[in-house]
């Protein structure tokens, strides 16, 4: 995915940035806020997903996403870079059941393709 981006962008040199803002001409990266207003929310409500999604909502995904697959809680603390395991399991991490894993996949599958239906 990082190569075809690399064909996609105006800064292809060895020395830029991969993800550049184009805002100030591929000399400094994008603003954390720059991102969730210019990508990661549009992409969300393309999906059909309605309210705020920023970096948070990945991080708890992506923690609850790797205990409920067996992922060693110990590696997805150290992954989220926190000090006490307590927030990892007791914040961070929820419960998964069938149901939320196939709307999380179905979320996924919108984001990542671009394609939306209604239909779960």
């Amino acid at each position: 995915m990082l190569r075809e981006w690399r064909k996609q962008t105006p800064y292809v040199g060895d020395g830029d940035l991969i993800f550049p803002s184009f805002r100030v001409k591929g000399r400094k990266p994008p603003r954390a806020n720059m991102l969730v207003s210019d990508h990661l929310q549009p992409a969300a409500q393309k999906a059909g997903i309605s309210g705020q999604i920023g970096f948070h909502t990945l991080r708890r995904t992506l923690a609850s996403v790797l205990v409920a697959n067996g992922t060693d809680p110990k590696l997805v603390q150290e992954l989220l870079r926190h000090s006490n395991i307590k927030t990892t399991l007791d914040v961070y991490a929820q419960a998964m059941t069938p149901a939320k894993l196939e709307a999380q996949d179905w979320v996924l599958t919108q984001l990542m393709t671009g394609e939306s239906s209604a239909e779960m």
